[in-house]
């Protein structure tokens, strides 16, 4: 019998090249170097492979099994089913089914056609893990996660996991991607991932909705760890850290429908950019432009463009070798970016910080000084870059969402902005304006996951001029997970006038939203009260 759904796919696929190519040279477009549609009658054993166990992590409550009950092919899918019974002194079952050891990949791009599951406590996952672990264990060698969704399926997410082995382990993500009136349960969607030797990038259904260049893995050089061969994972967890327990709205038996799974390679080669001018630190004068030359070396002879940015603000584009421009920026501290693309869309970038002028020195964020009494939003943070205004101990994990030109890791739900995976010993810093000398009460307003007892309790302090004012003020045990928790030191004594508020991290594990300072009042039942740095407010 003609596989109608592949030769639909060729079709599709040679008139695509075909309007790439006409009036262009083709420098080795992306062709389909494996696939499984799922149209046979079982598994395809030369692929894929069952993971069967029962304990996982990430508080996990799954057992895998390699029974029909958790995973079948029919009418020309592959779908996996978490189920509620007891199985192996665990309440629940489901599949985990992976390419290790017959498929693994190095570049390309790889996607999957999907409808996703739904449901409260739901953890479907479409994912890559490295096939030797050179580096070292998680996540020294790496994770890439093509799709994720948890609970109700109203937002999806793409990560890169890097670093090093824990606690030095982190991560980039996509964040929770969403399209308004779109539920992933109720419609099959293409999830695609194109992985090139410098840039990843996610795409739903063709739009592309997330873009990552950098990661590290210690002791190796940049593009470790994402330089070795990967293989492919299919999972529907249920439980676990991210999407919490399932309750009494979660309907069992949860399907997962995978349509087909295909992976495409070009011979394309990728640009490799050397920035000639101006050098690593350099100090430029103040009444000078500061010029950029940079060096393109493409195999192919397949460059299309260079583009020259101020961080993540593009400055300028140079289409024509010698690759240069003159940046007249003021006085400040500066990260120059240069990105060379070709005609398929690989790329490479290299940076240098440099200083112009007087420099950067510390100012408000809003260019005048918090008041206190008052609110203050943690991501406003003051101007003045890396241990100046802030420090930050990973410094490749901003999504760039809210301060493009800044390490510390902002993120936003929901239209709220927040600082998160705050690490131990960072810091951030405030200018700011009490009004009147007086004692007040600072509540710090914070997100943190569930933590297993008391010795994982977060706790932080807060300084103003250096002085530590409040001691550890401990974050409480949330009674839900990532639930807003306020903590609260009292009764602290303020000098009125500019101050330079530092906020600091003794042991991470917590968000931070933002801070409130009023006017401390004392309780008519307990007119002798004193300080309690230490108290907390849940």
């Amino acid at each position: 019998m003609k596989n109608e759904k592949c030769d639909s796919m060729k079709k599709s696929l040679l008139v695509i090249f075909l309007i790439i190519c006409m009036g262009l040279p083709c420098y080795g477009e992306y062709k389909l170097v494996w696939s499984d549609e799922f149209d046979g009658g079982k598994l395809d054993a030369s692929s894929w492979t069952h993971e069967v166990g029962d304990n996982w992590h990430n508080e996990e409550l799954q057992a895998y099994t390699n029974r029909s009950e958790n995973s079948y092919v029919k009418d020309g899918k592959l779908v996996i089913v978490a189920q509620k019974e007891s199985y192996h002194e665990k309440e629940y079952t489901s599949a985990r089914i992976i390419t290790q050891g017959k498929r693994d990949f190095l570049y390309g791009k790889i996607e999957a056609r999907i409808k996703l599951p739904r449901g409260q406590g739901m953890w479907p996952a479409f994912w890559l893990m490295p096939t030797d672990s050179e580096y070292g264990r998680w996540a020294a060698s790496g994770e890439i996660d093509i799709l994720e969704s948890v609970n109700n399926a109203d937002h999806i997410s793409g990560t890169v996991h890097y670093g090093g082995s824990p606690p030095n382990n982190t991560y980039s993500s996509s964040g929770r991607y969403t399209e308004e009136g779109i539920n992933f349960s109720e419609d099959y969607h293409v999830y695609t991932l194109e992985w090139q030797p410098y840039e990843m990038k996610w795409f739903i259904d063709g739009k592309l909705y997330s873009t990552k260049t950098e990661w590290y893995t210690k002791g190796h050089p940049y593009p470790a760890p994402f330089d070795k061969r990967f293989y492919i994972i299919l999972n529907l967890a249920v439980g676990g850290r991210m999407p919490g327990n399932p309750d009494d709205t979660t309907v069992f038996p949860q399907p997962i429908y995978i349509d087909w799974v295909r992976v495409y390679q070009t011979e394309n080669k990728t640009p490799h950019v050397t920035i000639k001018n101006p050098a690593q630190n350099a100090v430029i004068p103040a009444d000078t432009a500061i010029r950029i030359e940079a060096d393109v070396n493409d195999p192919d002879d397949n460059v299309d463009k260079v583009e020259f940015y101020d961080d993540y603000e593009l400055i300028a584009t140079d289409s024509n070798a010698p690759y240069s421009i003159d940046f007249a920026a003021p006085d400040g501290c500066y990260k120059i970016k240069v990105k060379a693309i070709d005609k398929e869309g690989f790329s490479h970038s290299s940076d240098v910080k440099v200083t112009k002028g007087s420099g950067c020195p510390q100012a408000p964020f809003h260019g005048t000084p918090f008041s206190i009494p008052g609110k203050i939003e943690a991501e406003d943070f003051d101007e003045g870059g890396m241990n100046v205004a802030y420090f930050n101990s990973n410094t490749r994990q901003s999504n760039r969402r809210y301060r493009k030109n800044t390490d510390v890791n902002i993120r936003e739900y929901r239209g709220v902005y927040f600082v998160s995976r705050l690490r131990d010993k960072e810091w951030l810093e405030y200018t700011v304006d009490v009004t009147k000398a007086g004692k007040y009460d600072i509540t710090a307003y914070v997100t943190t996951a569930y933590r297993r007892n008391t010795r994982d309790q977060s706790k932080f302090h807060i300084e103003f001029d250096g002085i530590d004012k409040t001691s550890s003020m401990l974050v409480p045990i949330p009674k839900e997970r990532w639930a807003l928790t306020e903590v609260t030191a009292s009764n602290i004594e303020l000098s009125a006038g500019k101050h330079i508020m530092r906020f600091v991290v003794e042991k991470r594990g917590f968000n931070l939203n933002y801070f409130e300072v009023k006017e401390h009042q004392e309780k008519p039942d307990d007119p002798n009260a004193i300080a309690d740095p230490n108290k907390t407010k849940d």
